[in-house]
């Protein structure tokens, strides 16, 4: 009668016996400490897993055996599980701790293994289990390799039309073009004007369409490289070179689209965040190779994807201009993520990142905060887009924390005035903050421009400030820096415009070939009590 496992053993029990008494064969140099080592758990269930032992560096070696895809399933679990109270009970340092992982088995194990190897602090092995010659064999096996960088390209495209028939051809000639290519997915966001605005550019009131691509895993890089016969002399993403370049090629794959300028075809966070106050978006055509059953990825999600309000202002793909975002500290590093992302996206203000640490120190860990900021980092643009539009203002930002229904506390964040400077002499003052006259124009246009010009702020009498707030209470309390002059925290743009019109004016005409954007950041966060 064969036996159940390998032919060679009647359970994993005699498989696992068995490894013990031939470590060599996983590794030279490892000795047994014992076989199915039990483990305490002060808060929890005990547990043992199937050999402890010690390589020739005296790291601690955990070996988890398994003999089928049935109990392979359960090992991910046992592992970290074990890993967390061995490192716990035991006082050992995560670095002198090794997992190794020996199967006869791998169709189901595989892929979350390799996932926990790239995200483990500890080191992580696979090994094969096998009957050669009526003897067992074990080889060290190579995991599928898994992509933790980001997802979606920086590289996202515009394209403009005079029809909507002329758009959905051109969505239709990229289906084709991707049809047969099962390692490239990308998507076409398809929008509609929502009115005719005379006073806008041209290409405002078209149909627009926005490409994206996902990234494109290492062993398919070579051939989506020949797709496309040239490439450019620069890119503005590293890493992202290969995706950039299909990019170029598959729109010239699409008919009926308007030519235009590079720069307007460049769809970044900022430009979609435009778009969006003017066209509806309407449909998510998906391109190339998708997922059977994505319920993931729908026209809501992927947009948000494009906004990038929420990410790290280190990511490739960022709105440098907006923050928002909704989380919870009961979600953990997901929690993590946002606080960080948003003190990130404020690192300009250490006063500011200081004050938002404290408060978010102290609230409830069932309770959701809502997140949202405003880098109006151009003092003069500021003052063009506020003639405009009132509502516009310098940076700000806010936390609003509920506890189910109920508002408990807010942070504000933002700028106000000292009354006492009125300042003159326009090009001096822009000279001062950017250099000259011509960058100050062209630091607003460009994406890639880091420079910080908070010097105009404080140049104009604007000094930051918080102002914490107990709804509870119906009371505040405003923060500021040491040194600073006692301010009114309700005064501040508007009443700066207001008692410096003549100087503000100066300040629109000269940039008067440079459109305010209407929808500018608000900071009229402002409460009574």
């Amino acid at each position: 009668m064969i036996k159940p496992v390998l032919g060679l053993y009647n359970n994993e029990d005699e498989l696992r016996n068995d490894i013990a008494n031939k470590l060599n064969l996983v590794e030279s140099g490892l000795t047994l400490i014992q076989r199915n080592y039990a483990i305490e758990n002060r808060q929890g269930a005990d547990g043992s897993f199937d050999i402890l032992a010690k390589d020739e560096f005296s790291n601690f070696v955990i070996i988890e055996v398994k003999r089928s895809d049935k109990t392979a399933r359960q090992t991910l679990h046992e592992l970290s599980k074990y890993v967390a109270l061995f490192v716990e009970i035991q006082a050992v340092d995560q670095h002198k701790v090794r997992c190794f992982v020996i199967s006869t088995h791998w169709h189901e194990l595989d892929i979350p293994l390799a996932f926990y190897k790239k995200i483990s602090p500890v080191d992580v092995k696979a090994f094969s289990a096998a009957n050669e010659n009526n003897a067992i064999t074990i080889l060290e096996r190579h995991l599928p390799e898994i992509d933790l960088l980001p997802k979606l390209s920086p590289e996202v495209r515009f394209s403009y039309f005079e029809s909507e028939q002329l758009m959905r051809q051109h969505a239709s000639d990229l289906e084709v073009a991707l049809k047969d290519i099962d390692y490239l997915r990308a998507a076409l966001i398809l929008t509609e004007p929502r009115h005719n605005d005379i006073s806008a550019p041209a290409f405002s009131n078209r149909y627009r369409s926005i490409l994206c691509i996902w990234r494109i895993h290492d062993s398919f890089l070579d051939r989506a490289q020949s797709l496309t016969s040239t490439t450019r002399r620069s890119y503005f993403f590293p890493g992202w070179e290969v995706e950039c370049d299909v990019v170029d090629w598959l729109l010239t794959k699409g008919r009926g689209s308007d030519n235009v300028f590079r720069e307007l075809q460049r769809a970044t966070p900022e430009k979609i965040s435009a778009l969006q106050q003017s066209h509806n978006f309407k449909e998510l055509f998906r391109l190339g190779n998708w997922p059977k059953n994505d319920l993931v990825n729908d026209l809501k999600e992927v947009t948000r994807s494009l906004l990038a309000k929420d990410v790290l202002s280190t990511s490739h793909r960022v709105n440098r201009y907006l923050f928002e975002a909704q989380s919870s500290p009961k979600t953990g590093k997901a929690w993590d993520y946002t606080v960080s992302a948003f003190s990130s996206f404020l690192s300009f203000s250490e006063f500011w990142v200081n004050e938002i640490s404290t408060f978010l120190r102290d609230i409830p860990k069932n309770s959701v905060a809502t997140f949202y900021a405003h880098d109006g980092r151009h003092f003069y643009y500021a003052i063009h887009q506020h003639l405009a539009n009132p509502n516009a203002d310098l940076s700000c930002f806010k936390i609003e924390v509920k506890d189910g229904d109920e508002i408990i506390s807010s942070l504000i964040g933002a700028w106000a005035w000292d009354e006492n400077t009125f300042p003159n002499i326009l090009s001096k003052n822009v000279e001062d903050t950017y250099g000259s006259l011509t960058w100050a124009k062209l630091a607003l246009l460009s994406s890639v421009d880091t420079n910080r010009y908070e010097f105009a702020h404080y140049l104009h009498g604007f000094w930051p400030y918080v102002l914490m707030i107990n709804h509870a209470q119906n009371s505040g309390n405003i923060i500021m820096q040491d040194n600073y002059p006692d301010l009114d925290y309700k005064v501040g743009l508007v009443d700066f415009v207001a008692r410096n019109s003549s100087y503000c004016k100066e300040i629109s005409d000269f940039y008067h070939d440079i459109p305010a954007n209407s929808k500018a950041g608000s900071g009229a966060f402002f409460v009574e009590f």
